[in-house]
């Protein structure tokens, strides 16, 4: 049989998301090299469910982000910005900026009804540092413990920016592919997924083999006769939905039906975020990125689609509060677990004129989950955490501890003032350069209660310092140092300062008020406590689920898988039923099925290395040095050389046992054994071309029309001529001078080995 040799040692293991719709978070290792697929957490953030992630933390050396939002980024700001740990983070442009406005805003929502401690938006920063933009089809080459990589982002559909990341080594293509969407959306252009061919490994999900859609026109008139149903009776509309993602193809749609029907215009439409103004801000500058309808009406109209006519961005329920009527509100977050749409739940639940429109699959074990799978429930128990002022005895505490820490603030940073002053002056008045600073100061320290010395008593000082001897004090007559830069003398501001004074003592008092005025005015941070109450939460409003997601159904995965048709593959993220939903297909339906199908579970490390018949050999610097390597007129790049050689792999040494030895090293055939070979013509030799070389030559040539031959002064012919899938030129004609000429001018336009 053949003898086979691995080109890499390939291993993955699920961190989380696997048999389940939880966060994803993938280790790949190519031999020394490990890459972290998305680095995903729910809004729970619970740290315990990152103990796996964090057991091999220290070990990662890269990580691919594929969306923008948490159950694929989620767990970046505690594993790289607050433990401090530094990787190579690589992500789309978008998925950098939009990713920023995820976890700003479930920091936000956090904070603002509990003490959340777990990360910091400087975490967020420190772990975004990180990260190497890319874009789309851009080749990018890193090197890792030895390990040569070429790392390529592509079009996945689902949110502005979603990547399916391909991963190129030695011979192997490894394709990284979940929450793809085949269809093309109102500003989302489809995945390209289709057009990788024959990876060898493709690392894809399972989450919705078993689904399938109606049709867009379907779902978007559902919404719509959803939302005006509710505005007729006089009810509120409340979408739960992401902040910086899919939220992005509901507001272009309904902005989009708000200007069509002329009737509903009036409505409120009202975009509620943390940070709303920012991620419309941010996504009016990344046209690029969105589907060809969007760049069209840009670079026809100048019309941004982002640059919506109807919808509102709102920061606080205060502002939603003052728009009156019934409105639609899309708040954050999309789970109900926190944030302004829990509030606004909490507020419009009791209502049956009310309803509740969920467009994504929640996570298990949330509220949303809770009310779309148990319709009947007609009271919700949940603990709900909110912020209270304080007050009595607990907010005389706060204010007596504030007023102490400012106080003792002021005089600190009095102190510091006071010393850099006399530091600054004192260095001004007397020359030190080369003096070391430290120094200095120590004698403007022993000196402060007197006004001047003379420069040559401080130098003498310096230089006899062993003395400890006080100098003398002295009437001095001194001269004050000029400072000089490069741009000249240094000017004193204060020496130009004009005291103003008002001329009315009247005008002192007057401004003393009007500031006084202004304080009052503002408004005070008013202390706050946070405080758990459990709660019981009568549900009488409709509650409704329509399908915007942005991801493939089951029947066009298992078309774009048979059009990759991969040679091995990993199926993750979905519910068992889903993952053997799809193994099945994958072995019994494909054109081509693979010849590994993988479905490892959370923790379980499997082994999907390549097996070729291809062996790494060293090439030792002495048989490099005795090739006689030639350049291409083809290439420069490239220069090629000719060896009889043979492969020498290391034998174990008498005694030893499982001995591995080293890698096979190539040398030089021996002399009694080579017998020299035949000529190896290298290049591509057109004979229009080859005419011109002739007719610079002297040569009269011309081409027989019909038959492709090239008559050389009417003696000499020459055809080209494919045999095996090989091109060759024959040349034809008596053995004379022209002949031999022909020939030798032919032979010089290959490289011959």
């Amino acid at each position: 049989g053949e003898t086979t040799a691995m080109t890499s040692i390939i291993k993955f293991t699920p961190l989380c998301g696997a048999h389940d719709r939880q966060p994803l978070c993938y280790l790949l290792e190519i031999d020394e090299t490990c890459i972290l697929l998305d680095c995903g957490w729910d809004d729970s953030f619970d740290v315990n469910k990152l103990k796996p992630l964090m057991r091999h933390i220290n070990r990662i050396d890269i990580v691919l982000l594929s969306h923008p939002d948490l159950l694929h980024i989620g767990a970046l700001p505690y594993a790289f910005g607050k433990s401090g740990q530094h990787a190579k983070i690589i992500a789309t442009i978008p998925v950098f900026k939009m990713g920023q406005m995820f976890l700003y805003d479930a920091y936000l929502s956090r904070s603002t009804h509990e003490d959340f401690h777990v990360f910091n938006l400087d975490h967020v920063d420190s772990a975004f540092d990180q990260v190497t933009q890319l874009k789309y089809s851009q080749p990018f080459s890193i090197m890792e413990n030895g390990v040569n990589l070429e790392i390529t982002a592509y079009s996945a559909g689902h949110m502005i920016g979603g990547t399916v990341w391909k991963i190129s080594h030695e011979t192997e293509d490894i394709v990284y592919a979940v929450d793809y969407n085949h269809a093309k959306e109102r500003h989302l252009q489809p995945t390209v997924l289709e057009t990788i061919s024959r990876p060898s490994i493709l690392i894809t999900d399972s989450l919705n083999t078993q689904n399938e859609l109606l049709p867009r026109r379907e779902r978007d008139k559902d919404l719509i006769d959803s939302i005006m149903s509710t505005l007729a009776s006089g009810g509120n509309v409340l979408l739960p939905v992401d902040s910086s993602g899919r939220v992005l193809e509901l507001l272009v749609t309904l902005d989009q039906y708000w200007t069509y029907y002329k009737h509903i215009s009036a409505l409120p439409l009202i975009f509620l975020s943390n940070i709303s103004y920012n991620t419309i801000d941010f996504v009016q500058r990344l046209l690029e990125w969105c589907s060809s309808d969007v760049m069209k009406k840009f670079v026809s109209n100048r019309e941004n689609a982002f640059s919506f006519n109807f919808v509102q961005l709102c920061q606080s329920l205060e502002e939603v509060e003052k728009i009156p009527g019934p409105k639609v509100v899309l708040a954050t977050n999309e789970n109900l677990n926190v944030g302004f749409s829990l509030d606004l739940f909490l507020k419009w639940a009791p209502s049956h004129k009310n309803r509740i429109i969920f467009t994504t699959n929640p996570l298990p074990g949330s509220l949303s989950h809770d009310l779309l799978y148990n319709p009947d429930k007609s009271e919700i128990a949940l603990e709900y955490s909110k912020r209270v002022p304080l007050v009595g005895k607990e907010y005389e505490d706060y204010i007596e501890n504030k007023k102490k820490i400012e106080q003792e603030n002021a005089e600190k940073k009095k102190i510091e003032e006071e010393e850099e002053k006399r530091k600054r002056e004192f260095m001004d008045m007397y020359d030190f350069e080369g003096e070391d600073l430290e120094h200095v100061v120590s004698l403007s320290t022993m000196w402060k209660k007197h006004d001047l010395f003379h420069k040559e008593v401080i130098q003498s000082y310096m230089q006899n310092e062993g003395t400890k001897k006080k100098p003398n004090i002295m009437f001095p007559c001194l001269e004050r140092k000029s400072l000089y830069d490069e741009y000249g003398e240094t000017i004193r501001i204060e020496d130009y300062m004009i005291q103003e004074e008002p001329e009315n003592p009247l005008d002192v008092q007057a401004t003393d008020d009007m500031h006084l005025e202004e304080e009052v005015e503002e408004e005070e941070d008013i202390p706050t406590i946070c405080v758990v109450e459990d709660i019981v939460v009568e549900k009488n409003c409709g509650i409704q689920f329509i399908d915007f997601e942005g991801r493939s159904d089951g029947r066009s995965i298992k078309k774009i898988l048979n059009l990759v048709q991969p040679r091995k593959i990993v199926i993750i993220h979905g519910t068992t039923e889903s993952t053997e939903a799809l193994s099945k297909h994958c072995e019994f339906n494909t054109k081509n099925p693979p010849s590994l199908i993988l479905s490892p579970k959370v923790g379980q490390t499997v082994d999907v290395s390549e097996s070729a018949n291809i062996y790494k050999l060293n090439l030792q610097t002495s048989l490099l040095d005795s090739l006689n390597f030639q350049t291409t007129e083809m290439d420069a790049d490239y220069s090629i050389a000719y060896l009889d050689g043979i492969v020498m792999i290391p034998t174990a040494p008498v005694g030893t046992e499982d001995y591995t030895g080293t890698e096979p090293n190539l040398q030089n055939l021996p002399e009694e054994s080579n017998f020299g070979h035949p000529s190896i013509f290298i290049g591509d030799v057109r004979l229009s071309h080859f005419k011109q070389v002739l007719h610079e030559h002297g040569f009269q040539t011309n081409f027989i029309s019909g038959t492709g031959t090239l008559v050389c002064n009417g003696v000499i012919a020459l055809k080209r001529t494919i045999e095996n899938g090989k091109y060759s030129i024959n040349i034809e004609g008596p053995m004379c001078n022209d002949y031999f000429k022909v020939r030798e001018l032919l032979y010089n336009q290959y490289l011959i080995v």
